[in-house]
């Protein structure tokens, strides 16, 4: 299992900064959304993951303020997911990011605790005012 870190070292950032971990299975998907938020002076990306499990290994680790997660992770379901990070972190808010808005993955997991969501095809933006 390959899990991805960023450049930033999430103990030893600035309290004022919003701590995100970036989590979708297309690697293009990964670097677009963490190269957009990184342009923000409040936010850190502390870690990327690809799957539901990467997830939950790198929430727990780096405690992030909030989770950007594209309903079509691989491995567990972005339900599961949800709810087990906001069950570990309950603080935590999760933004999802989908394609459709018909997705019955995107239902469940707004069921499962998550924040809010947004279309992939909406601007970048629209994401960074979400968090």
């Amino acid at each position: 299992m390959q899990m991805e870190r960023t450049s930033h070292q999430s103990e030893n950032l600035p309290v004022s900064l919003r701590r995100i971990l970036v989590v979708a299975a297309h690697y293009g998907v990964r670097r677009g959304i963490s190269a957009l938020l990184q342009q923000q002076a409040h936010l850190a990306v502390v870690a990327e993951a690809r799957t539901g499990e990467e997830a939950l290994q790198l929430a727990a680790a780096h405690r992030p303020d909030t989770v950007v997660m594209d309903v079509a992770i691989q491995g567990m379901a972005c339900a599961d997911t949800c709810q087990r990070i906001l069950h570990q972190l309950p603080g935590t808010r999760i933004i999802l990011v989908t394609s459709y808005l018909e997705d019955e993955r995107l239902s469940a997991a707004l069921r499962a605790g998550a924040v809010g969501s947004m279309l992939r095809r909406i601007g970048g933006n629209d994401l960074v005012a979400m968090l």
